[in-house]
């Protein structure tokens, strides 16, 4: 018995000529030739329930099907809880950093702004294109004035993504160099070898409020998030070689991934450290109530 026994087919005419009609459990593909027919015959069993009582051409229903699938693969994986050996905080510039080539798939970072950060960059670049897995991401926020800079080095070595934003409310820096009031934030996005197909995304965050208690420049955890979980799995290992407050690495520990990253300045460090630390603890302790 095929699996495609209980698949109904039926024959319909109507002003654009003949169509076929498969129907399963209330879902209904509708294809237009034999060949789309054929097609459509191994989309029937994949259509979510959201499905039912709809009709659907062979191209919705392909879309439709890759969605459920991708849905339940991510279900049924299966996620490993966080602990500190996850964790990996470094005192060192990231040129120093210590990690397994082709180990990354995600680097995930705010990288400072200023003009003297520019001599970096290519180093950077270099760093991204050595430690990330092919197709794994490099996602950072940039500075406006620089931007131009950013792009030819990234570009060196790695394949252009997309460019996003974060908006966020309440005051805003001036840039006085072109006396702009900036009401945004810049994220550049670069793949390593050809852009791997994600679900849909939205390349735009309204950011709630800032978060500046740990670091001048810190982002607020939300909106790390929001880049994080667009852009890596659970247990995947992310980096930020920019680390500051650390505030990807908490985004990691609240999201199930696993981190290294570094900070110039030991006190970012032990911040850093701390931050985790309290987020572990706190699961451990929710973890211990519910058994």
């Amino acid at each position: 018995m095929s699996k495609y026994d209980d698949v109904r087919i039926t024959q319909e005419i109507d002003d654009d000529g003949r169509r076929f009609v498969l129907s399963l459990d209330g879902k209904r593909i509708v294809a237009n030739s034999m060949k789309e027919c054929l097609k459509a015959m191994g989309l029937t069993h994949s259509l979510p329930d959201n499905c039912r009582g709809k009709t659907l051409d062979v191209n919705t229903a392909r879309r439709r099907a890759r969605c459920h699938r991708r849905k339940e693969q991510i279900a049924s994986r299966v996620v490993h809880p966080v602990t500190t050996d996850d964790f990996r905080l470094f005192h060192c510039r990231f040129q120093e950093l210590k990690v397994e080539p082709g180990s990354v798939h995600l680097i995930l970072t705010d990288i400072p702004y200023g003009e003297a950060f520019l001599p970096e960059l290519r180093d950077l670049g270099k760093f991204a294109a050595r430690n990330l897995v092919e197709g794994g991401l490099f996602v950072s926020a940039i500075g406006k004035a620089y931007l131009p800079h950013c792009i030819a080095e990234f570009g060196r070595r790695l394949e252009w993504g997309w460019l996003c934003s974060t908006i966020w409310q309440g005051d805003s820096p001036h840039h006085h160099a072109r006396n702009c009031v900036d009401r945004f934030t810049a994220w550049l996005v670069y793949s390593k070898g050809p852009w791997v197909r994600r679900g849909l995304w939205w390349d735009r965050f309204d950011s709630p409020h800032k978060e500046k208690n740990h670091h001048p420049w810190q982002k607020p955890v939300a909106d790390v998030e929001h880049w994080l979980r667009r852009f890596s799995e659970p247990n995947d290992l992310v980096c930020d070689p920019c680390a500051g407050s650390f505030t990807t690495a908490v985004a990691c520990a609240l999201n199930n991934r696993r981190f290294i990253g570094c900070d110039c300045e030991a006190e970012n460090v032990a911040v850093g450290q701390e931050r985790i630390a309290e987020i572990v603890a706190d699961k451990d302790s929710l973890v211990s109530q519910e058994r």
